[in-house]
């Protein structure tokens, strides 16, 4: 026989939202656990990942960045809209397009 769940006590919380006991949001996803798009880097996923693993894409001399209030990191093989979803994250790992960083060369600002 299946286990009868124990009903949910709610009080009365702010602006007239019922708040469960155990102070447990009801039936609303976690913010926590929300995907996010930027755990993967798109140009792995279109070009491959580059054989040395250890290198990132802030090794890449192909990455620049916008400076406005903050620096906003772009790829140059990515379309360019402006807004965070062409951001691009240092800490990537290299697609196969790496063009080898020189040091003596700061990245490009745009």
């Amino acid at each position: 026989m299946a286990e009868k769940k124990k009903p949910t006590e709610f009080t009365p919380g702010l602006f007239g939202f019922d708040v469960p006991v155990d102070g447990k949001s009801s039936d609303r996803p976690s913010k926590k656990h929300k995907p996010r798009a930027d755990h993967e880097n798109p140009m792995v996923l279109a070009y491959g990942r580059h054989p040395d693993l250890s290198l990132r894409c802030k090794d890449c001399d192909l990455l620049y960045f916008k400076q406005f209030s903050k620096k906003y990191f772009k790829c140059t093989y990515r379309r360019n809209t402006g807004g965070p979803a062409t951001d691009h994250r240092k800490h990537w790992p290299a697609c196969t397009k790496l063009e080898a960083y020189d040091e003596k060369k700061l990245h490009r600002i745009i």
